[in-house]
């Protein structure tokens, strides 16, 4: 069974990055590439993300967006939920619905 990485960082994020992450990926091409058996690379917008799990399980992230200091965040910019969308898409994940996005991203 396949995991949706897209989800997990849903509670991360916020409904509106969420949002817009659905819009762009219907207007930029996206392309992501796996880079092991949990992770993968991607680039948009002249970006470069990164997904995967820590040593410890967690899911983490990196982009080298100029919205994040240093490649390292505790939220994830648009990139990279695009770039989720996008790996989830590629493995025939459902897309999250907007009632679960709302409900995950409460509070932020």
């Amino acid at each position: 069974m396949s995991f949706s990485f897209l989800r997990l960082l849903i509670s991360e994020s916020d409904s509106h990055t969420c949002r817009e992450a659905f819009n762009l990926i219907n207007k930029k091409q996206v392309k992501v590439e796996r880079t092991g058996t949990a992770s993968c690379k991607g680039k948009i917008d002249g970006c470069e993300i990164r997904l995967g799990f820590s040593r410890i399980g967690v899911p983490s992230w990196k982009c080298s967006c100029d919205k994040i200091d240093l490649w390292k965040s505790e939220k994830p910019c648009i990139h990279v939920v695009v770039a989720a969308l996008a790996w989830d898409r590629n493995r025939d994940i459902p897309d999250p619905s907007k009632e679960d996005i709302e409900y995950l991203t409460s509070g932020r």
